[in-house]
């Protein structure tokens, strides 16, 4: 199944594959110049629609969830 997976992101062109030189019966997989800008776009986008959402927010209501997600993280 993932030898499936890989082919199609492959011929996409976003992966490619080489040889591990360490050890020449590993295959070492990359992600293309292509993927990378891409994954570089939805999360700008994804970015800049959060931001634009939370302008709308009162406040009160982000210091609230400021204070929510800081439990998320242990200190």
């Amino acid at each position: 199944m993932l030898s499936r997976q890989l082919r199609q992101l492959e011929s996409l062109g976003l992966v490619s594959r080489g040889q591990d030189p360490a050890d020449r019966r590993a295959v070492v997989i990359s992600p293309t110049d292509d993927a990378v800008a891409r994954m570089e776009r939805i999360r700008t986008g994804a970015r800049d629609e959060f931001r634009t959402n939370l302008a709308e927010w009162p406040t009160r209501d982000l210091d609230e969830l400021a204070r929510l997600l800081a439990n998320l993280w242990p200190r």
